[in-house]
């Protein structure tokens, strides 16, 4: 009765399908998995990249690069006209930048970082204290021109042919005696 009582609590196979018929019935189970297995599709094979994917590849990669540089650059460039607006004596010393520009550069520092832009503010005090002396020897020279058109020209100088003057008598010499 055990046994009786397993049979009825097992559940029941799963459906296969229709009966096996007598030629499934000469067929090995393992063959028929081995069918199963043939008429399954293959998982694809993992291909190795070959040269023109490697080179998609690389210039994907130098494409992004270029990019990330532009960027970058344009970034700069935003960073550098900020500078420009709040430093007074950049934009009074705009033509002066690029000589500085190249003086930070060939100093090793980076390309508008905090030391990049203290140097070129340093730089540009150098260049106001030495504004000063240029303006007032160029104000002195213009005081002097304006000061030389003011006046008038010097009386030209006097020769010995300018002083004439008249006979002390009035006759006139007779041609007698």
């Amino acid at each position: 009765m055990a046994s009786l009582q397993k049979r009825v609590s097992d559940p029941a196979p799963p459906d296969t399908g229709p009966p096996p018929d007598e030629t499934n019935a000469a067929i090995d189970p393992l063959t028929l998995e081995n069918m199963a297995a043939q008429t399954q599709p293959e998982a694809p094979a993992i291909k190795q990249p070959t040269e023109p994917q490697s080179d998609a590849s690389e210039a994907l990669k130098v494409q992004i690069s270029a990019l990330r540089e532009a960027e970058e650059l344009q970034g700069k460039e935003a960073r550098r006209r900020d500078w420009v607006v709040r430093t007074p004596a950049a934009q009074q010393h705009f033509n002066g930048l690029g000589v500085l520009h190249h003086a930070a550069i060939n100093s090793g520092l980076v390309d508008c970082s905090p030391g990049y832009f203290d140097f070129l503010e340093q730089g540009l005090a150098t260049l106001d204290a030495q504004e000063p002396a240029k303006n007032l020897a160029s104000e002195m020279h213009q005081r002097l021109q304006d000061e030389a058109r003011k006046q008038p020209p010097p009386p030209p100088p006097r020769t010995d042919a300018s002083f004439v003057s008249a006979p002390v008598s009035r006759n006139v010499p007779s041609g007698s005696g």
